[in-house]
């Protein structure tokens, strides 16, 4: 059986923001070849790009050919067939982002453990991270998926804090290039930012919003400076460290009592322990479980946790306050 469509000829008609065209072509490649990574994958991208509404009629015609009623057998069959494959990172990720946008929050972490591995120790990755970002800088703002993260989760944050205070000594930790900074500053009476690049903390400076900005490991630099923040934020950061206690550790010892904790961290399920992404920008994630366990030993109570997109994957906002 043949189809008349490509890959790449779907994929153009979306570039080329003939949409509806794109969407017929990968369902009518689907029904042709329904074991078709590739053609499931531009299915899901399509899914993951578009509205709530297109985005579940997108899932729903997939069942469909798929002889499955819903989109929970959808991913099970999806596991079944693609689970072993080595280029499955993209079918599975467009398909969690597709599922978060849905507010599907437990079968987006499904889907996006397919997109996992176990992790590797922290030194095989560090020094790479660092080069990344030095490189990227000149051109990090330059992204729509940079500010679309950092809006979503600032959005959040002035839901979650109460504000805008003007009074609260608030720490940026991993601050990148100050993309934050905008909605943290109408808080603050001191705008600490805190980042290991050097060009990322020249753009950050250009902000003129922090009223101090520390180059170094946000970690070591929150270790040293106790009981001195009402609230810590990091909207990128924690995914980079493969083990998680030490930062909490840190921002426990600098927050004053009963101060504030926001951050985003990317997801694996319950009982898998640490993972790693498997493509696409190197993520560590943990399960909410593990993140709780260790807030609870690190002296933090929960005061909120959801699953919103962070830099094009699902990612748990966690908001937690000092005990």
């Amino acid at each position: 059986m043949t189809t008349p469509h490509s890959v790449a000829m779907i994929r153009r008609l979306a570039e080329q923001g003939r949409m509806a065209e794109s969407v017929n072509a990968a369902l009518a490649a689907i029904a042709a070849h329904p074991q078709s990574l590739e053609f499931n994958t531009q299915a899901t991208y399509l899914a993951a790009r578009a509205t709530a509404v297109s985005s579940q009629s997108i899932l729903q015609q997939m069942c469909v050919h798929h002889f499955v009623a819903t989109p929970e057998q959808l991913l099970r069959k999806f596991e079944t067939a693609f689970a072993a494959a080595p280029d499955r990172y993209e079918l599975f990720i467009t398909l969690s982002i597709a599922l978060c946008r849905l507010e599907w929050t437990d079968l987006a972490i499904q889907a996006f453990a397919n997109a996992l591995n176990p992790a590797r120790p922290q030194d095989v990755v560090a020094n790479a991270i660092v080069r990344e970002y030095d490189h990227s800088a000149q051109h990090y703002d330059q992204s729509p998926a940079h500010h679309a993260s950092i809006k979503a989760f600032t959005t959040l944050l002035a839901e979650c804090v109460e504000g805008p205070r003007r009074d609260l000594a608030v720490i940026d930790a991993a601050c990148g290039s100050g993309l934050a900074a905008a909605t943290l500053r109408p808080w603050s009476q001191r705008l600490t930012g805190m980042d290991l690049s050097p060009p990322m903390l020249a753009m950050a400076d250009q902000t003129g919003l922090y009223d101090r900005l520390v180059e170094g490991d946000m970690v070591a630099a929150m270790a040293a400076a106790p009981d001195q923040a009402d609230l810590v934020v990091c909207a990128g950061g924690t995914y980079y460290l493969r083990d998680l206690a030490p930062f909490l550790a840190a921002a426990r010892t600098c927050l004053k009592p009963g101060g504030q904790l926001f951050f985003a961290d990317f997801p694996a399920l319950d009982g898998m322990g640490v993972m790693e992404t498997i493509g696409g920008t190197f993520r560590y994630c943990r399960s909410a479980a593990l993140t709780r366990a260790l807030a609870v030993e690190h002296g933090f109570s929960e005061l909120n946790c959801v699953l919103e997109l962070s830099f094009n994957l699902p990612a748990f906002h966690w908001h937690f306050r000092r005990q």
